[in-house]
């Protein structure tokens, strides 16, 4: 008897803490590139910004906290030494996010992917 509520106790744990993490964790991808509707990194010169929309496939209670990371770049600059680049987060609610990839001065981008995290603790 003792054997089966600790293996009980230990079963209906790990269940609850299986479901809990799930819910606390989202992850996803993100991509552009002179395909991509709206993007404009590959042309011109000076400040240009493009935009991807996150949704949560399921709301957070609060807006979480995010980690992005970039793991592929495609770009070019005109002196070949300096690629300039930054990517943000804007605008993070309890349903989703905005990535903001932007680049400036002569970098051109061609093509940028990357890996979201979501989380609350």
């Amino acid at each position: 008897m003792k054997k089966s509520f600790l293996f009980l106790s230990v079963l209906l744990t790990f269940f609850f803490a299986t479901n809990l993490f799930a819910q606390n964790f989202q992850t996803g991808k993100f991509s552009g590139n002179y395909q991509s509707e709206g993007f404009n990194l590959n042309k011109g010169e000076g400040k240009r910004t493009y935009s991807v929309e996150v949704k949560f496939k399921k709301a957070y209670e609060v807006a979480p906290t995010i980690i992005l990371t970039v793991n592929h770049l495609n770009a070019e600059t005109k002196d070949g030494v300096r690629v300039r680049y930054e990517v943000t987060t804007k605008g993070i609610s309890r349903d989703g996010f905005l990535i903001e990839v932007a680049t400036w001065e002569d970098s051109k981008i061609h093509e940028i992917r990357g890996d979201w995290v979501a989380f609350n603790e």
